[in-house]
């Protein structure tokens, strides 16, 4: 199971206040419906939870079971049906038990309107065919109830879904292997980006498809753009007769040689060099290369002494001055010792962002590297921490420190599903009067003092019904 979140026992105790009453007479129909009556292993399938004829659909819970030799659930969206009246509907689960092979989801609505009415779907699951055999549905323990939590009869039709077997892929006849031209590359690895004043590393690295006795690199670069500050041999071939650099000018040189009788044939890096960029904008790392040379940089090879290497790339860099994005908030904390102290979620509208982000006792974030491509780009974030409410701001990144103040944090939110309601009210009942641990504090505990009480109460019943920005 991969995306599921399971179902506490104090939200089934809740439903269980809403469960029934008397029983309406209408009969309904919940029947399952797959998306394929007949799949592959491996394949996923979708199986609709769908409801038909019925009046007055306030809520429903339901039961599925399943043989989890043969499926696993991915996942389960609840279906339009039961707001389609326009009331509010809070989901409940889905609670799983994969030894079993058990899905238990439900969800209630409120509102002025009447309930739902007439056919449509109720949830649907994404399953993952595992191994072949015939995979059966099946629900027990359902209800449905009208918004008054009377009863609604109703009737249920099982499915079931046929998993074959993969059908082999034919092996094509293996064609005669050329033989391959006897070359050798080099080419620098960087290990992330080129930023001012800050270290970075790259590998110069060697690829040979043929046995070689030895390789020499001539590297030049521009002193005033970058300092190279270590070159540390990784004895790709055992012997190196000569590893320098000089930063007056901007000169790397290596050679590596293999030992006699024992040619080298493969990949892996030569050395790692750790540079400083100097200044922003564009530089380079230069091989001094000349076709048809071995006076500077080549790869001889073992059979006939020939330079081998292909014309080596320059590695381009384009320093730039590096964005660092920090946060600044507040809490209803009154605890000197705890502060603001908390961990939360930094994400994008784009889906490009996602970081952990730690605050100290000012609430103070520790600063988080921004990609250079978004400098002077108008980007939206979001803020989620658990317990409050998640706060978004747009930024035009700018090159240096971004520092945002989101102020203070809107507490209530305990179940982290984006809105403050009685569901969190709930939450904080259950945790009424509970005293905080020796380091550290209860969710409910908005306020730090070691305990949940009508302090606490106040915070969240400020931001009721508000929901994520």
């Amino acid at each position: 199971m991969r995306r599921f979140t399971l179902l506490t026992s104090l939200i089934f105790a809740l439903v269980g206040l809403l469960w029934p009453r008397s029983v309406q007479a209408q009969t309904a129909v919940i029947d399952l419906q797959p998306s394929s009556s007949s799949v592959t292993v491996s394949d996923q399938f979708s199986l609709a939870i769908n409801l038909t004829d019925v009046t007055n659909l306030g809520a429903f819970q339901f039961t599925l079971h399943y043989d989890p030799a043969l499926i696993e659930p991915l996942d389960l969206a609840i279906g339009a049906f039961l707001s389609s009246t326009g009331r509010s509907v809070i989901p409940l689960g889905p609670s799983l038990n994969p030894t079993l092979g058990t899905l238990t989801f439900g969800a209630v609505s409120f509102g002025d309107t009447p309930g739902a009415l007439g056919s449509g779907t109720l949830a649907t699951l994404n399953f993952q065919a595992l191994t072949p055999g015939l995979a059966p549905f099946s629900l027990t323990a359902t209800q449905l109830t009208d918004p008054d939590a009377n009863l609604i009869a109703h009737r249920l039709l099982d499915t079931q879904v046929t998993i074959q077997a993969s059908t082999p892929t034919p092996t094509p006849t293996p064609s005669p292997t050329p033989t391959a031209t006897a070359s050798a590359s080099l080419a620098f690895l960087p290990q992330g980006p080129a930023y001012l004043n800050e270290a970075l590393s790259l590998d110069l690295f060697l690829d040979t498809n043929a046995p070689i006795t030895g390789v020499d690199a001539w590297v030049e670069f521009n002193p005033t753009q970058l300092r190279v500050d270590q070159v540390s041999d990784n004895h790709l071939l055992p012997t190196t007769p000569l590893l320098d650099f000089d930063n007056s000018q901007g000169i790397i040189r290596l050679s590596q040689v293999a030992d006699p009788g024992a040619p080298f044939t493969g990949q892996g890096s030569l050395a790692t060099l750790t540079l400083t960029p100097l200044a922003t904008g564009p530089t380079a790392l230069h091989y001094r290369y000349t076709p048809g040379s071995k006076a500077d940089t080549n790869v001889i090879a073992a059979a006939d002494g020939a330079d081998i290497l292909l014309p080596p790339a320059d590695l381009n860099l384009n320093v730039a001055v590096p964005a660092d994005l920090q946060l600044q908030f507040t809490t209803p904390s009154e605890n000197p010792q705890l502060g603001h102290t908390l961990t939360g979620t930094l994400t994008d509208l784009d889906q490009t962002v996602s970081a952990s982000l730690s605050a100290d006792l000012t609430g103070l974030t520790t600063p988080y590297r921004l990609d250079s491509n978004l400098i002077n780009q108008l980007k939206t974030f979001f803020f989620k921490t658990s317990g409050f409410l998640r706060r978004r701001f747009e930024l035009t990144v700018q090159p240096g420190l971004n520092l945002i103040h989101l102020g203070l944090l809107k507490a209530g939110d305990l179940n982290h599903d984006g809105m403050v309601n009685t569901v969190d009210l709930s939450l904080m009942y259950d945790q009424w009067f509970t005293l905080s641990p020796a380091e550290g504090f209860v969710p409910a505990d908005f306020n730090r003092d070691g305990i949940v009480n009508s302090a606490d109460h106040w915070h969240l019943i400020s931001n009721f019904l508000q929901e994520d920005e």
